[in-house]
C-alpha cells in the first residue's frame, strides 16, 4: 500500500509540470490517502473492476490498422478548396500546416503520458 501511494504521489506530482512547488508536493502528499479513498469508492460505485496483475502482450496492429482507416477515410478524402475573404493567403489543404515530425513527436509525448496514467492507475487497483 505504501508504495503504491508513493507511486500515486510521484505520478501526481510529475503531472504538476513546471507549476510543482514544494508546497503543492505537500499538499499533495497529505490529499493522496483521502484521493484514494474517494477513487476507490469512485470505482466500486461505477462497477469498475480491478485491472488484474497480468501483464498481457499487446497487439499494436489493430490500432494501426485503425488510425490508417481513420487517416483514408477522413484525411485524404477530396473537399472542397477552403477559402475566406478575409483570409485570401489561407492555404487550401489543412495538411500544409502540418509538420509530421512534430505531430510524430505529439502521439509519442501523449501515449506516454497515457501510459503512465495507466501504470498509476493499474497499482491503484492491484
Amino acid at each position: 500500500m505504501v508504495e503504491h501511494n508513493n507511486n500515486f504521489i510521484k505520478e501526481m506530482i510529475r503531472n504538476q509540470g513546471a507549476n510543482v512547488t514544494f508546497h503543492s508536493a505537500q499538499q499533495i502528499s497529505r490529499a493522496s490517502m483521502g484521493l484514494d479513498a474517494v477513487m476507490t469508492k469512485l470505482d466500486s460505485v461505477l462497477s469498475i473492476r480491478a485491472v488484474s496483475g497480468r501483464h498481457a502482450d499487446v497487439d499494436k496492429k489493430k490500432d494501426v490498422l485503425m488510425i490508417a482507416k481513420e487517416v483514408r477515410d477522413n484525411v485524404t478524402r477530396q473537399r472542397r478548396p477552403r477559402e475566406h475573404k478575409a483570409f485570401p493567403k489561407l492555404k487550401p489543404n489543412v495538411l500544409h500546416y502540418l509538420d509530421p515530425s512534430k505531430l510524430v513527436q505529439w502521439v509519442q509525448n501523449h501515449k506516454r503520458a497515457l501510459a503512465r496514467l495507466q501504470k498509476v492507475q493499474t497499482a491503484q487497483h492491484v
